[in-house]
């Protein structure tokens, strides 16, 4: 088994909510819903800690993907400077080149996830489309955990004496 190390930055997933929900706002905005209304799909400084409270947990629902299909996954949070550090056990044919993409796809799950949270107690019928994007997310991780290397012969002379 190797061990990889994964950062998952907080404060980069929470830039990343606030600035899907603020051009989701606009547009409905700009399809003739009330801006009241509008507004109230908006995530600002105000939801932080709801927000911070859902991206945690989906981080942590991440790791349990991984560990039930790839290896031995545990987390780490620092508080201070909102980074959560992921530690993965994987068998020694997992592709390390693929530990890259394992991290974007933690920070999409976890993006969508905790959007689909927060719209499904602010605004329900908006989370649908969160939550959706947020089953993708979690489809193409376990994808990422099932790819191994074929194993390769290092021999180059058959073995094929039998003894009787």
């Amino acid at each position: 088994m190797e061990k990889h190390t994964i950062q998952i930055s907080s404060t980069e997933i929470l830039q990343r909510i606030y600035t899907h929900t603020y051009y989701t706002g606009e547009a409905r905005k700009a399809a003739g819903v009330p801006a009241h209304l509008a507004a109230s799909l908006q995530a600002s400084d105000s939801n932080k800690d709801i927000l911070l409270q859902h991206i945690q947990s989906s981080i942590a629902e991440a790791a349990r993907i991984l560990t039930r299909y790839l290896g031995i996954c545990t987390t780490q949070h620092n508080h201070q400077n909102s980074l959560t550090t992921i530690i993965i056990e994987t068998p020694s044919n997992y592709p390390a080149e693929c530990i890259p993409q394992i991290a974007q796809a933690i920070e999409e799950y976890a993006t969508m996830r905790a959007l689909g949270q927060w719209l499904a107690q602010n605004k329900p019928d908006e989370a649908v489309a969160a939550t959706r994007e947020a089953e993708l997310s979690s489809m193409h991780l376990r994808e990422l955990t099932s790819l191994r290397r074929r194993p390769i012969s290092t021999t180059r002379t058959p073995d094929n004496n039998i003894e009787l």
